[in-house]
């Protein structure tokens, strides 16, 4: 188990350690601490409880496979089960490269881990049939990332977004020598930086408004241990989330910012004539922000337009771009790559007074964020 030290491991650990498991546990800063947890989960009936650390932020494929061979070490054989829960949920603000960092620990090391343990379920059963193989890997993850999306945790809910949507590509990958699934939680346990308040109105606005206990966690984990036809699934326990957003046809709560008719001036256009003095563009943008503003009335927890209107700035002083498209194009790439919490982009650049008959001509540029 990753992340073993987590507040949601609690409930795996002590199941795991009553059905007599040999246990490996890493973790990183809060080593000492499960080294503390070793003798209550073996006295629980554990048969035995390593302790391993490893820095995901700073994590390679190699890294992994000593990782994972130090684990079957540990256990004296094949692992049969891989459960990832460490992770990274860290404002943005707190990062010099939030997007790096938190994808580097919440999807580069379980993906990695995941590889490790099928090159080496692959290499162990040589002399088995793909069938006669049992392993299998949980990754936890969020299936909407609503709580990340608020106060300015960007950086994680990109991650958090790209491992929940890549465990069906990873599970072929894997396949046939393991197993991998997602466990996508509803509100199951209140942040470190959530108010009580902020947590419940999450809670309340679940199809079943209710908290995910821990006994619902180890019956879904022991549902995915004993389904062994079952894989490249996520099993959501997140009260009814994922059927209210399905049953809305679209993502759930979002808001958008908005720029209207921004006047900038710039040499733009394909035709030497049209370069040889400054134009007046109008920029407008719509962008779509995924989840609810966040927790508190804080600038931090939102997408500032004035922040953009600078960047528009910037990037028409700047280019040298002959084609509105060209031009358009820059402009989406570097409010898609300032704002990570943006989950897509309407762009349009319009020249006025072209025409004496239209009041403007332009362009109009969409784009989504890609995963």
């Amino acid at each position: 188990m990753t992340g073993a030290s987590a507040r949601l491991a609690g409930s795996f650990l002590e199941s795991l350690a009553r059905g007599g498991c040999r246990l490996v546990l890493h973790g990183h800063r809060r080593v000492a601490a499960l080294e503390a947890e070793r003798a209550r989960l073996l006295s629980l009936g554990a048969e035995s409880v390593t302790v391993l650390s490893a820095d995901f932020a700073h994590f390679s494929e190699a890294d992994a496979a000593v990782l994972i061979a130090r684990a079957e070490e540990a256990v004296g054989g094949r692992l049969s089960l891989f459960l990832n829960l460490a992770s990274l949920f860290v404002p943005d603000s707190a990062l010099d490269d939030s997007v790096a960092v938190h994808s580097a620990v919440n999807y580069e090391a379980p993906v990695f881990l995941v590889k490790a343990l099928a090159e080496s379920a692959k290499t162990a059963t040589v002399t088995e049939t793909a069938a006669d193989s049992d392993v299998l890997a949980v990754l936890l993850c969020d299936g909407e990332s609503a709580v990340a999306r608020g106060g300015g945790l960007g950086g994680y809910a990109l991650a958090a977004e790209r491992l929940y949507g890549g465990i069906s590509g990873l599970a072929c990958e894997a396949a046939p020598w393991v197993r991998v699934n997602g466990l996508a939680l509803g509100p199951a346990a209140r942040g470190e930086r959530q108010s009580e308040a902020h947590f419940m109105s999450l809670v309340r606005r679940r199809l079943l408004a209710r908290v995910v206990g821990g006994g619902e966690m180890v019956a879904a984990l022991e549902f995915l241990r004993t389904a062994r036809s079952v894989t490249g699934e996520v099993l959501h326990l997140d009260g009814g989330a994922r059927a209210a957003r399905a049953a809305r046809g679209d993502g759930g709560d979002s808001y958008e910012i908005l720029i209207e008719r921004l006047a900038l001036s710039c040499r733009v256009g394909w035709l030497e004539g049209e370069r040889e003095r400054l134009q007046e563009l109008w920029f407008s943008v719509r962008g779509v922000v995924e989840g609810d503003p966040g927790d508190g009335d804080d600038l931090g927890g939102v997408v500032d337009y004035g922040s953009a209107v600078r960047l528009l700035r910037g990037a028409v002083e700047g280019t040298r771009a002959r084609l509105l498209e060209t031009l358009g194009e820059e402009i989406l790439s570097l409010l898609m790559s300032e704002f990570p919490r943006l989950s897509r982009v309407e762009l349009r650049i319009e020249k006025p007074a072209i025409y004496g008959d239209a009041e403007a001509v332009g362009i109009l540029l969409r784009r989504p964020r890609r995963q």
